[in-house]
C-alpha cells in the first residue's frame, strides 16, 4: 500500500480543497483509491433522544421496521463515484455493483488505475463458479460442477474435462501430470479442516499447492485485474481505515432526524442522506483513515494509534516519535 500511495494524489495539509497531484515517471499511471462498503438503512432507526416527563417510558416501534440494502463506491477526490447521470450506488438490490463501477470509473478517470478496496467480507472472497478449486472436485471423472483449464509446470494447457463433457476429477488430472500415487485418498482429515502438515497427505493436497490451483483469485480480483486494476482487502475489525464507514454514520443521522417511521418515507429520504454529507466532510472522513494507515505503519496499535490519529491532523502523516510525545 505504501508504494501505491506514492502514485495517490493526495489532500492538501492546510487546506484539503486543494488536491495535490501526484509525481509520476513517464511510464506510471496516476492510481485513485476507491472505497467499497454496503449498509442497511431502517425506517424506525429514529432518534433516540425525546423531550417527556421524567421517568416516563418512551413509546417506540418494536423492531428495526423495513429496510433498504445499500452498496456504494466512494473517492476522496469526488465523492460518489459516478460519471454523469451513471452512478455505482445500488439501492434494494442485495448484490455486487462491481461491474458499474469499474465502466464509471474508466469514464471518470480515463488514464488512471483504480485501487478498489473492499472489507474482508466471506463474500468478497467467493470464487467464480468455474475455479480451479481442488475440494470440489471428486476423485474420480463425474460431477455436475464446470472448471476452467488449468497448466502443467511446463505451461502446457490443461483440459479439466473429458471429451463427452464430465470433469476428469483430481486423480486423472494428477496422472496427467505424473503426480499420482497409489493408495492416495481423495482428501485426508487434516485436510478437511484446512490444517494439513504434509504437502503429499492426499490428493486434494497435491493438486491444491499445483501453481495453477494455488495461483486462484477470487471473482472480484479477477474481475477487476482482467480490467487493469488493482484491489486490496483490509484487515478484518479495522474499520477505521475505511473512511465510508463514517459516511455512512452521517447519513444515517440524517435519516434519524427525519424519520418518519414508514417504509415509504425510508425510499424517500435514503437518496437524499446520501447526497447530504458533503465532499469536504467526506475528505475529512478520508484523512482521518489515512492517519489510522500511518499509524499503524508505525507500529501503534490500539489506544496509541487513537491518540495520534487524534491528535495529528495531517492528511497521512505522524511523527515517528509520537510513541515518545
Amino acid at each position: 500500500m505504501e508504494a501505491l500511495e506514492k502514485l495517490m494524489p493526495k489532500l492538501m495539509d492546510e487546506d484539503i480543497t486543494v488536491i495535490i497531484k501526484p509525481q509520476l515517471n513517464p511510464n506510471k499511471k496516476k492510481h485513485i483509491l476507491v472505497m467499497h462498503d454496503e449498509s442497511v438503512f431502517y425506517a424506525n432507526d429514529g432518534k433516540k433522544t425525546y423531550w417527556g416527563p421524567k421517568d416516563h417510558a418512551p413509546l417506540n416501534k418494536k423492531g428495526n421496521g423495513l429496510s433498504l440494502h445499500i452498496s456504494d463506491f466512494l473517492t476522496e477526490i469526488d465523492s460518489h463515484l459516478k460519471f454523469e447521470d451513471e452512478e455505482t450506488c445500488v439501492i434494494m438490490k442485495p448484490g455486487n455493483n462491481l461491474e458499474k463501477a469499474i465502466p464509471i470509473f474508466e469514464q471518470k478517470y480515463p488514464d488512471s488505475i483504480g485501487v478498489f478496496a473492499f472489507d474482508n467480507a466471506t463474500s468478497h472472497a467467493a470464487y467464480a463458479p468455474n475455479a480451479l478449486i481442488a475440494h470440489h472436485m471428486n476423485l474420480n471423472p463425474g460431477g455436475k460442477k464446470k472448471f476452467k483449464d488449468g497448466f502443467k509446470s511446463d505451461g502446457e494447457i490443461q483440459s479439466m474435462h473429458l471429451s463427452d463433457g464430465r470433469p476428469k476429477g483430481i486423480k486423472l488430472v494428477l496422472e496427467e501430470r505424473g503426480l499420482w500415487k497409489k493408495g492416495l485418498k481423495r482428501i485426508c482429515s487434516e485436510c478437511k479442516i484446512h490444517l494439513p502438515t504434509k504437502n503429499d497427505c492426499c490428493a486434494v493436497r497435491i493438486l491444491s499447492l499445483q501453481l495453477d490451483f494455488a495461483a486462484q483469485k477470487p471473482l472480484i480480483q479477477e474481475i477487476i485485474e482482467d480490467r487493469g486494476h488493482k484491489v486490496i482487502f483490509y484487515p478484518k475489525f479495522h474499520c477505521g481505515l475505511n473512511f465510508i464507514e463514517q459516511f455512512w454514520g452521517a447519513a444515517k443521522q440524517f435519516m434519524r432526524n427525519n424519520c418518519d417511521y414508514t417504509f415509504k418515507g425510508l425510499e424517500k429520504m435514503v437518496p437524499d442522506a446520501l447526497n447530504s454529507v458533503p465532499l469536504i466532510q467526506i475528505r475529512k472522513y478520508a484523512r482521518r483513515s489515512w492517519r489510522f494507515m500511518d499509524a499503524y505503519k508505525k507500529g501503534l496499535k490500539g489506544i496509541e494509534a487513537l491518540y495520534a490519529v487524534k491528535k495529528y491532523k495531517s492528511h497521512r502523516r505522524i511523527p515517528n516519535n509520537v510513541i515518545n510525545v
